[in-house]
């Protein structure tokens, strides 16, 4: 029996041959008598392989300009997936990499008291490298500068990243670095001039000015939020050559070493810290302040993660739309062929291989899209990472993950296949339908008697029902797919946007994060007690509310650490934000943070056992209350630490050695009143309160984790514009396969007297159909999702969880999404408007 006979003959059985003359039926006999010719010789499965490899590669080729588009659609949205997570592990690595890049110390020391003090230092067996800088006294407690007169400074140790500018010359007494925060602050750039107050003298009374010029801006380890212990908000390094000036020995404080800040890079690294520190203890007879920087690089890598955990949430939350929205585009490719099936049914390819067909065009466009994405992915990579990370980046520009890019590139293929199997299972001949009536197909579903009865205008009857009736065979259309689409797409954007205003109402709210204050006062000195500041507080009209009392007081419950407040009100109400529960008000009760009450496994009825650093014993406490409690230092943690009563922490005194007197309050936490300029306020509250090194005058500050957090605040509406262009491709796939494939059914309506414009409205009207679903469905959809998801990280965060909606943007969602589908219908619209009736119903 001849090859080609043995293909079409199950067809000829069929009696389906009046169908034998359509195009697409000529199409596909032409195609399996190329397969059988070519595999004449060959066994009976080398035929069937062959025609359904030949069958693949004609659809390719008939129907190349859809799956082109498919290909970049999915290249795009699996690009930008990609393109999120590869940043998200960059952006977790860039400080530990920026700390290796700039040889970040270990420890650092200040002011030792001579020069043979510091020559005893630098000796110790523990140092592997060490580099030293002069300080110098200045009026600004927020301001914190030094002179660069050792040359192993930048080089050795701690070397500078130079984001512009370079470094200050060592023969011009009047260049300065500033720091990147400090410029960002400041308002500076290279050139600025930059005024500072240097002081001399007793206590800092003598004060002498001098103008300064920027000539570079800089990172280096310790510049990153949150500060050290010892670091000002902002810091800037000065030619050594000022040192030779009045105002520059002045403010170093005469001969000698003066204020000195030493650098050391220690053989063991940061696991010898806790030994080296010891020794200068030892050394130095305890006179020697001291830190390692472990504590302030968690707490940088800390607040890099949450942008790093910000870009895996937006790449899942993208992953998970475009899946879903591909799988409906994917399906309808797919289905276009339903025809095909058909027809290749009757000739005798059996369900197995249309579906083997169907995958291997898939897997073809599965293998572009995931090179295109990868590609993609690359060519953005000097996008990311964001904000603080984007600074400590040691190499910027491209980069190629190919961890993230080479899994994320398999990952995209594995996922298109198993779409293209549902998708092929999905199309293959339903059950009870004949394949003669498949090829045959049918105009229409049956008529919807419900819209059909409706007074509307015949154009949007029709319309909607286009919209809303799949019909079958030859013109069936994928409308249950692409109204999926479509309201995924919409309640994605909301979803986005949603999530977007709530990160941004977050940012400016400071009592959300726990900051409930707008200044913290310190006296400086030996006492440092505050108490005596405070009538002249109370009287100030410019301040609103007012606590006293101590917050940063080192405690452990177990093998938890964590910081400790208490305060008091003296005027109006300042207390900490209460999530649930209550404030305490007994001297055994107190309230946690959420993310310590995690660590502790504790909840509102817990007793816990608390100790405080350097006293021996614990007392037992209540957990009343669970809250959000803003760092006071480096070492804490936003929704880490706890508030106890000053009675509760003068219950600590018992465990104090005989004759050890409880400190005084040492700090006062203001609030002012309202129409009154915060940054007046403090400048003001520092000139009356006392002179430079007196009084400490410290604005509120945002925790490094919140200010992290916000740098990617953007993310949320560009993905949004993501999503959108997602959708709108959807929607104008349906557009485009309901005008080819009901060409029969505009031309019987032009014959029946319709116009070329109103059959454009037609189409118009389908559009506008898909619109309004998608507002109705996926906007109360998008906007619940947005409300859950940002309650959801910002438990992980630790601040309040308020979800917020701006209803003006969601309004403008509803004539926006109408716009689009109007502009999309435009060209479908048209197509329909020219086609001309007597060809389409010869043609069909």
């Amino acid at each position: 029996m001849a090859l080609e006979t043995w293909c079409v003959r199950p067809y000829l059985k069929t009696g389906a041959g009046t169908v034998g003359g359509h195009a697409m039926c000529r199409t596909v006999a032409s195609t399996c008598r190329r397969a059988c010719l070519a595999g004449r010789g060959g066994t009976h499965e080398r035929r069937e392989v062959k025609a359904v490899g030949v069958y693949a590669w004609a659809d390719l080729r008939r129907r190349w300009p859809s799956w082109l588009a498919l290909t970049v659609v999915v290249a795009l949205a699996a690009g930008a997936v990609l393109a999120m997570a590869a940043g998200a592990r960059r952006t977790a690595s860039a400080y530990p990499r920026f700390l290796r890049a700039v040889r970040a110390p270990d420890v650092r020391i200040f002011s030792p008291a001579s020069q043979d003090q510091v020559d005893q230092l630098e000796r110790l067996p523990e140092v592997r490298e060490v580099a030293t800088a002069t300080g110098l006294a200045v009026a600004d407690p927020n301001l914190g500068a030094t002179a660069l007169d050792d040359p192993r400074l930048g080089r050795a140790v701690s070397r500078f990243k130079f984001l512009a500018g370079r470094a200050p010359r060592a023969d011009r007494p009047d260049e300065v670095q500033v720091s990147f925060l400090t410029a960002k602050n400041l308002h500076l750039r290279v050139g600025s001039r930059m005024t500072v107050h240097f002081t001399a003298g007793p206590n800092g009374s003598e004060v002498e000015t001098v103008e300064l010029r920027v000539v570079g801006i800089e990172a280096t380890a310790g510049d990153f939020p949150p500060n050290g212990i010892f670091d000002a908000d902002n810091g800037i390094g000065i030619s050594p050559a000022f040192l030779a000036t009045p105002a520059g020995a002045a403010a170093k404080g005469g001969p000698g070493p003066g204020f000195v800040e030493i650098a050391v890079r220690l053989r063991g690294g940061a696991r010898g810290a806790p030994a080296f520190l010891a020794d200068v203890a030892r050394v130095s007879n305890g006179a020697v302040p001291a830190e390692a920087l472990a504590d302030q690089t968690a707490g940088v890598e800390r607040s890099m993660r949450q942008q790093s955990v910000a870009l895996w949430l937006m790449a899942a939350f993208v992953a998970l739309a475009a899946t879903l929205i591909v799988s409906q585009l994917l399906v309808r490719q797919v289905g276009a062929n339903e025809n095909d099936t058909a027809i290749l049914q009757a000739l005798g390819m059996t369900p197995w291989q249309v579906a083997v067909s169907a995958l291997e065009r898939v897997a073809a466009l599965g293998v572009c899209a995931s090179a295109a994405a990868v590609a993609v992915a690359f060519a953005v990579s000097p996008a990311l990472p964001l904000g603080t990370a984007r600074v400590a980046e040691p190499h910027p520009g491209l980069a190629f993950d190919a961890t993230a890019l080479g899994l994320g590139g398999a990952g995209v293929l594995a996922v298109l296949v198993v779409l293209g199997t549902v998708a092929a299972r999905a199309v293959l001949r339903p059950a009870g339908v004949s394949s003669a009536a498949m090829v045959a197909g049918d105009s229409q579903a049956a008529p919807s008697s419900r819209w059909a009865r409706l007074p509307l205008p015949l154009v949007v009857v029709t319309g909607v029902r286009m919209a809303l009736e799949r019909g079958r065979g030859r013109t069936a259309v994928p409308v249950r797919t692409t109204l999926t689409a479509a309201v995924t797409g919409l309640a994605a954007i909301a979803t986005a946007l949603t999530f977007g205003s709530s990160l941004d109402h977050l940012l400016v709210t400071p009592r959300l994060y726990g900051v409930s204050f707008d200044a913290d006062i310190g006296a400086q000195g030996d006492v440092g007690d505050v108490r005596p500041m405070l009538p002249a507080l109370v009287s100030d009209p410019t301040v609103e509310a007012i606590a006293i009392g101590s917050t940063a007081n080192a405690m452990r419950s177990g093998t938890v650490s964590f910081g400790a407040q208490a305060t008091t009100s003296v005027k109006g109400e300042l207390d900490p934000t209460v999530i649930s529960g209550r404030l305490p008000r007994a001297p055994g009760e107190l309230l946690l943070g959420t993310q310590t009450a995690r660590s502790l496994h504790a909840r509102i009825g817990s007793t816990i056992p608390v100790s405080i650093s350097a006293l021996e014993g614990s007392l037992a406490f209540r957990v009343v209350g669970l809250g959000v409690l803003a760092p006071f230092s480096a070492a804490e943690q936003l929704g880490r630490g706890a508030v106890l009563t000053p009675d509760g922490l003068q219950r600590f005194t018992a465990l104090a050695p005989p004759g050890f007197p409880p400190p005084p309050p040492g700090d006062v936490l203001v609030r002012f009143a309202r129409g009154f300029s915060k940054t007046q306020a403090i400048a003001s509250l520092s000139r009356r309160l006392g002179g430079p090194g007196q009084v400490s005058v410290f604005p509120a500050k945002q925790p490094a984790d919140v200010a992290s957090f916000g740098q990617v605040s953007n993310l949320p509406a560009i993905l949004a514009g993501l999503l959108a262009a997602l959708a709108a491709a959807a929607t104008g796939h349906l557009l485009v396969t309901s005008v080819r494939r009901r060409r029969r059914d505009l031309a019987i309506l032009k014959s029946l007297g319709l116009t070329g414009r109103q059959t454009a409205a037609v189409i118009s009207w389908e559009a506008c159909a898909v619109a309004v679903i998608a507002i109705v469905v996926g906007l109360p959809l998008g906007v619940a999702g947005g409300r859950w998801l940002w309650t959801l990280v910002a438990g992980q965060v630790g601040v309040v969880a308020r979800p917020t909606v701006r209803w003006a943007v969601m309004a403008t969602l509803v004539p926006a999404a109408a716009l689009t589908a109007g502009l999309i219908a435009t060209g479908p619209a048209i197509a329909a408007a020219r086609v001309r009736a007597a060809v389409a119903l010869r043609t069909e």
